[in-house]
């Protein structure tokens, strides 16, 4: 344990002084909350099932927007580039073992997404009154599982991607057309039926179901679809960065 949250510590202080890192994280996210919430504002919709206004359900999609941010523009592109430059070789030579630079990797990129959430939260309630119907311990645990699913899939792209240059380029591939078919940028009900069905069934698609869902009061059972794809996900991205996973 001490091991670990040494080396928490030690990645924590390189992300803080990664300004992009922060700016994509934190800034970036609240322009488009504020951008949202003045054009769209926040009313309740006069009919409709779900009884939540657009920065309701704003508020838990730009934490999947976060979450993508990280597991497909930052793990590929950090990892391959401390492979690249040696540390992860440098690393190894110490003993440090996959699990242990795993986990502290990952508890760090938790921290930060945790921190998304409540300046998006604080954000949304003190500008745009947000309204919560949901319970709090379950969009805490959607959170985790969400977050840690979209990481894993990282860990797998950085394990299996040769270079810091083509992990960039590849995680901005799949980030970019997820962020805009996946009901974040644009609600899915105002895409194209054909478009809306494949973003939906992407992997931030099924994040920003849940994240939604929960938000809203949803219980697990009316999300299960989303959860085993989202599981699948996660237990084929673990395989594969077990196996493909390389110091040098």
């Amino acid at each position: 344990m001490k091991a670990l949250r040494a080396v928490a510590w030690a990645f924590l202080k390189i992300q803080l002084r990664e300004p992009t890192v922060l700016f994509f994280l934190y800034a970036f996210p609240s322009m488009l909350l504020i951008l949202f919430g003045i054009i769209f504002g926040n009313k309740l919709p006069p009919t409709g099932r779900i009884r939540a206004g657009y920065i309701d359900l704003q508020v838990p999609a730009l934490a999947v927007m976060a979450m993508g941010t990280v597991a497909f523009q930052q793990i590929p592109s950090s990892i391959a580039a401390r492979r690249e430059s040696g540390v992860l070789r440098t690393l190894r030579s110490q003993h440090l073992s996959t699990g242990l630079y795993m986990g502290a990797d990952l508890l760090v990129h938790l921290l930060m997404i945790s921190l998304n959430l409540v300046l998006m939260v604080g954000l949304g309630r003190g500008l745009f009154r947000m309204r919560f119907a949901g319970s709090a311990g379950a969009v805490v645990l959607g959170l985790m599982f969400c977050a840690v699913t979209l990481f894993s899939v990282g860990y797998m792209l950085a394990g299996v991607i040769p270079s810091a240059r083509m992990a960039a380029a590849i995680g901005n591939s799949i980030f970019f057309p997820m962020l805009f078919l996946s009901g974040i940028a644009i609600p899915l009900n105002n895409m194209p039926e054909r478009v809306g069905r494949v973003g939906g069934w992407s992997p931030m698609g099924h994040a920003v179901r849940i994240m939604q869902g929960l938000w809203t009061g949803q219980s697990w059972a009316e999300l299960q679809t989303s959860l085993i794809v989202l599981a699948a996900f996660m237990v084929i991205s673990v395989a594969v960065t077990l196996k493909a996973f390389r110091w040098r």
